[in-house]
């Protein structure tokens, strides 16, 4: 039986601890420090690509958790086989996040990986997606929820407010250098939550906003 964690991360903010401007930053104390600082700051999850942070993760926030594969160095965004996603399983976050690509070779592939994690896995599936066409498929291979990459400087508004109200499922926005009135308009569009990553994790990027 599938566990429904959306309602906790329903209107929030889930931090991805991955997204370092500064390679130090990737120091296991630092991303203890972050965890804390983003329950305090009022986070409702958690995002990670990183096998070793998602350990991390678990041992240190009782938060939902959404976890995705790295890319490997020949940048394949659709893993060819279940066993890619065994430790990820073993893991036990609260989500799984599948990338969709357009190769329909990959998608047949891609069923059978999500049989068997429905199989296998009692959290809930995510699929990252990158155009309409993309997410229609993510809804009919039974994703939970959708997340789409939204750039403040090439902000598509119809696009979202198209995936966010003809896909009949959550759509979860990861920000990069979103304004808030950009952000306000997401809200009204109907984006379920958010996923901040460099604009939390670089303060200097924050400040620089503020005094320039």
């Amino acid at each position: 039986m599938t566990n429904n964690y959306l309602p906790k991360v329903k209107r929030g903010v889930i931090v991805d601890i991955d997204n370092y401007t500064n390679e130090h930053l990737s120091d296991p104390i630092f991303v203890k420090y972050i965890i804390n600082f983003s329950e305090k700051g009022g986070a409702c999850g958690f995002y990670s690509k990183n096998l070793r942070n998602l350990k991390i993760l678990k041992e240190s926030t009782s938060l939902p958790i959404l976890a995705g594969l790295e890319e490997n160095f020949n940048k394949i965004f659709i893993p060819k086989n279940y066993e890619n996603f065994i430790e990820l399983v073993d893991l036990k976050p609260n989500f799984i996040v599948i990338e969709f690509g357009d190769s329909e070779d990959d998608y047949d592939d891609l069923e059978n990986i999500i049989k068997k994690l429905r199989k296998n896995f009692s959290g809930q599936l995510i699929g990252k997606v990158f155009t309409k066409f993309q997410a229609l498929d993510a809804y009919k291979f039974g994703m939970d929820a959708l997340i789409i990459d939204i750039y403040g400087e090439y902000f598509e508004e119809e696009f979202i407010n198209e995936i966010c109200n003809d896909v009949n499922i959550p759509t979860i926005g990861n920000l990069n250098s979103v304004s808030f009135d950009q952000g306000k308009k997401l809200v009204e569009d109907g984006i379920y939550s958010f996923i901040l990553g460099e604009d939390v994790t670089n303060p200097n990027k924050i400040i620089r906003e503020f005094v320039m």
